[in-house]
């Protein structure tokens, strides 16, 4: 998989043009594409209870449901002449062919990646008419899907009452487009779409980005700026000589809100404060902490699970990995682009404030020893 590229594709007027903005569809964007999983290796998957996986499907009354993994041979066989999707969340924590996939889109930044999420669906099957509040790739790796792009949607869009899945009332198509493997379709946040398969092997990877609502960024910063105040910083009257001599004692007069907006503002709107705290978010892991490898070898392997990203201000570069952030001078930038760029790290040759990084990283989980199995 290593050394795939997306085929005559204008990385900066997609950017331009079309990221958050409008669908495009590549066909033929990897040439030769071949799975890199196979329906059967899905569901195996799918049979695991630490791995988030779902089956949608059109129950009797033609309304669709949903069923929750882990999922044995026999749920399938309950599904036999129904309509219905598997879908398996975060494959590229568990199978390296398909982090591999993650190369294909670093012109966008690293933290905007949430997972990489496998469908496989038989003849008709689909989750229905949706929308999604974030960028999604959809590469067909198997067989063949019918994608409807439809209307754009917001929070006021009218949803069907159905309170296990999300689907849109109704669905305005717009264009349609059939995806064979190694075609890549873009939809921006918004945008709504229905995927149908067209063949029993129907095989489609969706590689979304995160994006964080602004009342969780809000909520974010507020929330660390505050446990991080003593409680002897306290609101302090600036001058209440001009209210007692002429206005009311129940008045909240405007020189009393301009002076909370500037302690406020003091407070919140610090430039490392909020890249600690936009940072810190963008980096936390999808399923909780990662718990470190017993012992270190030579050669370390990124875990997939983890995710990074760095800030720099002045002489201070500001890391962030897994959440947490260290802070370390800006004369390691180079080592540390160096530890984003590449899977494995080799301990042999690295000078002791490297190698004290590099164990740093280890103690979040952000390595693997090399005789750990991938995924693990």
């Amino acid at each position: 998989m290593t050394g795939f590229c997306l085929n005559n594709f204008d990385e900066t007027s997609f950017l331009k043009e079309h990221w958050q903005k409008q669908p495009l569809l590549l066909n033929e964007a990897i040439a030769d594409f071949t799975s890199p999983i196979s329906s059967d290796e899905l569901a195996g998957l799918a049979l695991e209870e630490f791995i988030e996986s779902r089956i949608i499907f059109l129950n009797d009354d033609g309304e669709y449901d949903v069923l929750h993994g882990p999922f044995e041979a026999k749920d399938y066989q309950q599904l036999e002449g129904k309509q219905w999707t598997l879908l398996v969340q975060a494959v590229d924590h568990y199978v390296e062919e398909i982090e591999e996939l993650k190369s294909l889109f670093r012109f966008i930044p690293d933290w905007r990646l949430d997972d990489i999420m496998i469908s496989f669906a038989p003849t008709g099957g689909g989750v229905g008419p949706h929308f999604d509040q974030y960028d999604v790739f959809l590469l067909q790796a198997q067989g063949k899907r019918l994608w409807k792009l439809g209307q754009h949607c917001d929070d006021n869009t009218p949803l069907a009452d159905n309170p296990d899945v999300q689907i849109l009332e109704s669905f305005e198509t717009e264009n349609e487009f059939v995806l064979e493997p190694g075609d890549v379709l873009y939809v921006p946040p918004g945008k709504a779409h229905w995927g149908l398969a067209e063949t029993d092997d129907c095989i489609t990877i969706s590689i979304g980005f995160r994006a964080p609502s602004l009342e969780e960024l809000i909520a974010n910063l507020c929330d660390d700026v505050a446990s991080r105040l003593p409680d002897s910083i306290r609101y302090q009257d600036n001058d209440l000589g001009a209210q007692a001599e002429g206005g009311h004692p129940t008045e909240i007069t405007q020189a009393t809100i301009n002076r909370i907006k500037q302690v406020v503002a003091e407070q919140l709107l610090d430039d490392q404060r909020i890249a600690e705290s936009f940072a810190g978010l963008m980096t936390q892991t999808k399923y909780g902490d990662l718990e470190a490898d017993d012992e270190m070898t030579q050669v370390l392997r990124k875990n997939p699970e983890s995710r990074m990203a760095y800030y720099v201000k002045d002489d201070n570069l500001m890391v962030f990995a897994n959440g947490y952030c260290s802070e370390i001078t800006v004369n390691h930038l180079e080592f540390i682009q160096g530890i984003a760029d590449s899977h494995y790290v080799e301990l042999d040759g690295l000078n002791d404030d490297q190698t004290a990084i590099v164990e740093e990283l280890f103690d979040l989980g952000f390595y693997l020893s090399c005789d750990a199995d991938f995924g693990d």
